[in-house]
């Protein structure tokens, strides 16, 4: 089973794994699925950890938040986190997603815009707590950012 399955997301076929899934017991649904996520955490190759990553969303498998928002903040997949980010949007992750304000902070656009997506689906889940810390680091980097914006006006003006 594992070689088929490990097959199938060698050619990207997302949803002919999910089928298989859904075809499967509870005991060997849950024991795939922990393989699953043991195979996402171990790779090398960023197609086979993505499609393993939507996999596990689509699945909503929950089993997973932990290994993907560690797959996120690992700076080695610094670019390739929006699939990551993406397949977080139908698990339970709200109570994890102050660890990824860097990220929406500090990323490339890609993953700024999945993040951005991600924290508008999951906000009304949000605990006050984590909505006002939001909050707080996206003002300090608005201010920033604005700085920076008022130099290149200087300058523009000044050439």
């Amino acid at each position: 089973m594992h070689d088929e399955i490990m097959k199938l997301i060698e050619k990207n076929e997302i949803d002919s794994v999910v089928v298989l899934f859904m075809k499967m017991k509870k005991t060997q649904y849950k024991e795939m699925c922990n393989w699953l996520v043991e195979e996402m955490k171990a790779t090398d190759d960023c197609c086979i950890r993505n499609t393993i990553a939507i996999i596990l969303g689509d699945l909503r498998y929950n089993g997973a938040v932990d290994t993907l928002i560690q797959l996120i903040q690992n700076p080695q997949n610094a670019n390739s986190r929006g699939t990551l980010i993406y397949a977080l949007k139908e698990l339970k992750c709200e109570k994890n997603l102050t660890d990824l304000i860097d990220i929406l902070l500090n990323g490339n656009f890609e993953t700024k815009w999945n993040m951005h997506d991600l924290i508008l689906k999951k906000r009304k889940l949000l605990s006050k707590k984590d909505r006002k810390k939001y909050k707080k680091e996206i003002k300090k980097k608005i201010i920033a950012l604005e700085i920076e914006l008022g130099l290149y006006y200087d300058l523009k003006e000044k050439l």
